[in-house]
């Protein structure tokens, strides 16, 4: 059903879409659908603002050329994310990718591991000990759960998934800002 909503869109003549966007959204809102259909003929998920002001901010902080591949990995969890259904490995992963990516680069060690990094910042108190650790535990889960070299198979629970997502763009932010 929401594939057929989708194609539809990308039938309507130009001129017809906003009122058609504008329908489907109040359909999905009327029945307490976690969706917002947008103006680019996708179904998104709907996020909590804060979580959703936290997307954009980094999405706009990976726009700078030097995180080009932070932000294919951002982009990648984004589509996994936003897709019927949810992608969840692929979430995990690409988002993670992005965070070890972006902070690799914001360290200047572009071809170190993200527990390399992490040993860096403690190195140089760039982050306080327990963020590191807290960090430092996603870490652990990504390389047990999502990423190559995983040691159990993927089990992670939709919440899980939510969790490590959030985590990893709070985590963008916070090396985007040292």
């Amino acid at each position: 059903m929401y594939d057929l909503v989708c194609r539809l869109w990308a039938e309507l003549p130009p001129e017809l879409r906003p009122d058609y966007e504008r329908g489907i959204n109040r359909i999905l809102a009327g029945y307490h659908v976690a969706w917002d259909f947008g103006e680019d003929g996708e179904l998104h998920r709907v996020l909590p603002p804060a979580a959703q002001s936290q997307i954009e901010a980094a999405f706009k902080e990976l726009s700078q050329s030097r995180f080009a591949a932070a932000l294919a990995s951002f982009r990648e969890a984004l589509s996994a994310y936003d897709d019927r259904p949810q992608r969840g490995r692929d979430v995990c992963k690409n988002i993670f990718d992005a965070l070890e990516s972006l902070s690799k680069e914001i360290l200047g060690m572009p071809t170190s591991t993200f527990g390399n990094v992490l040993a860096e910042a403690r190195k140089r108190q760039s982050i306080a000990g327990e963020t590191i650790s807290v960090l430092q535990k996603l870490y652990d889960m990504a390389n047990s759960h999502f990423r190559h070299g995983m040691t159990t198979p993927f089990t992670l629970k939709p919440a899980e998934v939510d969790f490590v997502f959030v985590s990893c763009i709070a985590g963008i932010l916070l090396f985007v800002h040292l």
